[in-house]
């Protein structure tokens, strides 16, 4: 068990190293290694090459209430056995090469109530995998928030502003939300769509991204409009947002199908509600026991002015330490930056000595039973 504990390193130079000697790159130093049971709760890991990672024949793994941080692999399920699950809850990944990273071909995973912000990969899945599925979940300003999807679930999502939101190869995707990315689905290759995938109350929004599709697969690919809302009244208005053949892809062309049956109005779920709900209402994905825990060194926030106003309206410090309020009527876009300023301060606490900062407690008990 590994409760109110905190793992970290002040290296954060994992992002970006291509072209960087091996030499000059940090030490890879790792968390946790599970081979039994684990459970952590509470818990930050910051500046690691691994944080947590499941090896073949571990037991179940549960993660709830945690935050990783500026490692290379968050979290790392790599177990070739029949066996244990993994449950992976109310956490937040924010500026890791990769969040959640799945080379299982056993795997019983759920990811649930997490939020993915400012990866280079969100949720990297290698293989195919007994059972994965993502629920209530938000991926954010991610380069690329799903590298493949393949025989995976996907319900109650919101994907917004990501490079590349979703590489599709044949999933199902219940109650989810494009919104305002770059690349919505990209499809790399003809899907049976019967066979491989279901789709179902999808909302492709946002003004400004470049293409809710891009497909750039060789064949003509069929696609059934009746199951998403385009916030289009015609195929001509859609197909400006599909990248294929007609763009420049190659040979493959995208063909709608059942314009005459598409919804008019945008699905509501739990991750997009009203326009002013769209995916924050309701969620809570900032821990002031993560403050607790780096201030259980005196440091100081390096470069981060701590006094300067949120959003909400609230100073950064007592958002720190007291709790993140947002409004109700705070736009996801807002909601968003205030996350980003509330994680990067936590990222970018320089901790020296042991000494508990004024007005903070310090909570730290690691107990390992594997």
């Amino acid at each position: 068990m590994v409760r109110n504990a905190a793992f970290f390193t002040p290296f954060r130079g994992w992002r970006h190293l291509d072209g960087v000697p091996y030499s000059e790159r940090p030490p890879r130093i790792s968390g946790v290694k599970s081979e039994g049971t684990l459970v952590m709760e509470n818990v930050i890991c910051k500046g690691l090459y691994c944080c947590v990672e499941k090896t073949s024949g571990a037991d179940h793994v549960t993660i709830a209430d945690s935050l990783f941080v500026d490692n290379y692999e968050a979290v790392k399920l790599d177990d070739q056995a029949v066996g244990g699950a993994s449950l992976i809850t109310r956490s937040v990944f924010f500026s890791n090469v990769r969040g959640a990273y799945a080379v299982c071909r056993y795997c019983h995973v759920d990811v649930d109530q997490c939020l993915f912000l400012q990866n280079d990969v969100g949720i990297y899945y290698s293989s195919y995998c007994y059972y994965f599925q993502v629920t209530r979940t938000t991926l954010a300003q991610n380069e690329q928030a799903v590298h493949r999807g393949r025989d995976v679930s996907y319900n109650d999502m919101l994907f917004y502003k990501n490079d590349v939101a979703f590489e599709y190869t044949g999933s199902a995707l219940d109650n989810t939300t494009f919104l305002e990315n770059s690349i919505g689905m990209k499809i790399v290759s003809k899907i049976n769509w019967e066979r491989d995938v279901a789709l179902n109350r999808i909302n492709f929004l946002g003004v400004g991204n470049e293409y809710h599709i891009h497909y750039t697969g060789t064949s003509l690919l069929d696609f059934d409009v009746s199951f998403a809302f385009w916030n289009a009244t015609s195929v001509n208005e859609i197909e400006e947002h599909i990248y294929d053949a007609r763009d420049g892809s190659g040979r493959g062309l995208v063909q709608i199908l059942a314009a005459e049956s598409m919804p008019q109005t945008p699905f509501r779920h739990g991750m997009y509600q009203a326009d002013s709900c769209a995916g924050q209402c309701g969620q809570s994905w900032f821990n002031t026991k993560w403050s607790s825990l780096i201030s259980a060194g005196t440091g100081s926030f390096s470069f981060f002015d701590t006094d300067r106003s949120l959003h909400s309206g609230q100073v950064l410090r007592d958002a720190l330490l007291t709790g993140y309020a947002a409004p109700g009527g705070i736009s996801l876009s807002s909601y968003m930056q205030d996350l980003t300023d509330l994680l990067g301060a936590v990222s970018n606490f320089q901790t020296v000595g042991t000494s508990p900062l004024p007005s903070t407690t310090a909570s730290l008990a690691v107990k390992h039973d594997m």
